[in-house]
């Protein structure tokens, strides 16, 4: 299973807070949008995201906590979407 961080954040303090929290190594693709001329909801930070990790939309299940970025963009691109709230109740038995 590949995953992937896309945020709106400024890498120049999520990478380094991601680092610190040793989580960063746990991901295949890490993007902020700050390297970029374009953030979420735009479809082309989501499609570079699928270009790069070789994905198809309906391959992609997106989890994330805002509704227009994170859950209305990816679904009308095709993927699956699921708000952070709900990710919790579904995997806390898993984590």
């Amino acid at each position: 299973m590949k995953k992937c961080v896309l945020s709106n954040g400024q890498r120049v303090f999520s990478e380094l807070e991601m680092r610190f929290l040793g989580i960063y190594e746990h991901f295949d693709l890490v993007l902020f949008s700050s390297d970029f001329r374009y953030k979420k909801p735009n479809p082309k930070i989501y499609q570079l995201a699928l270009h790069r990790m070789q994905l198809k939309p309906d391959e992609i299940l997106f989890i994330g906590d805002t509704a227009e970025n994170d859950i209305i963009a990816p679904k009308k691109m095709g993927m699956k979407a699921i708000h952070i709230n709900e990710a919790w109740e579904q995997m806390g038995d898993v984590l």
